[in-house]
């Protein structure tokens, strides 16, 4: 099983998925592996990027919904129960500085009171939330210790210095989803390999034989990783599968 992150890591700094990364996805499905995109965005923000000739799997909202490319359905959704997501807005709602709810297919930006009368009537896959003053081991540990039953977790992509919080349903995050995943599809998770190169990443590097940051990569995801590739920008992606499975 191959994973790859979105941003930072399969689509390069134009927001493309680079001709070289699909040439060497489709050689590999060809041959049997199983190919996932493990990634923070909803369903309908991701497939705009993908295609079922070069991808298998998608994880979207940090794997709180699995989709099936070839069936083109949903098989696995992991709500935030709402009334725990009006609480936690509720709880924190002077600290908030800014706000999205995501759903299946698209992402909502709001205020506190909007979200909440949003999620007396709809679902919520996942929220980001950036808080007026972002001291984060303690606001994760505050907001953890209250709000046991989410998965809290401080996000930051390789291309900014802008950090914000990922709340998803517990046990949610990419690492947690692909063992699952790989149990599902009867896959040995030791023959995973996965890419990233922001902080939602480390998460599944930490559960994978081989863990491959991107030459962008943040420092703290390249310090757990067993490999480091070329950039999203400069074919890390094909560089690393063609050495490792073809020796070229």
């Amino acid at each position: 099983m191959i994973i790859l992150d979105m941003d930072g890591t399969l689509l390069d700094s134009n927001q493309t998925v680079l001709e070289s990364s699909k040439v060497i996805l489709r050689k590999l499905k060809q041959i049997g592996k199983t190919i996932v995109i493990a990634t923070g965005r909803c369903v309908e923000s991701a497939l705009q990027y993908l295609q079922a000739d070069f991808v298998d799997y998608l994880l979207a909202s940090n794997g709180a919904i699995w989709y099936s490319m070839k069936e083109d359905k949903i098989i696995k959704r992991s709500n935030i129960e709402s009334q725990r997501a009006i609480d936690l807005l509720c709880e924190y709602r002077d600290d908030i500085s800014y706000l999205y709810i995501m759903n299946t297919k698209s992402n909502h930006f709001l205020n506190v009171e909007d979200a909440n009368r949003y999620l007396q009537n709809n679902e919520a896959i996942m929220l980001s939330i950036h808080f007026i003053h972002m001291q984060n081991d303690f606001l994760i540990h505050k907001i953890g210790k209250k709000f046991s039953d989410l998965e809290i977790r401080i996000m930051q992509d390789s291309f900014s210095d802008y950090q914000w919080i990922d709340i998803v349903a517990k046990n949610n995050d990419k690492g947690e989803n692909i063992k699952e995943l790989a149990k599902y599809l009867n896959i040995d998770i030791e023959n995973a390999i996965c890419f990233g190169d922001g902080l939602n990443d480390i998460e599944m590097f930490k559960v994978s034989k081989v863990s491959v940051a991107m030459g962008n990569a943040l420092e703290e995801v390249k310090e757990v990783a067993t490999h480091i590739t070329d950039s999203n920008d400069k074919n890390g992606i094909y560089n690393f599968l063609n050495e490792y499975f073809f020796g070229e």
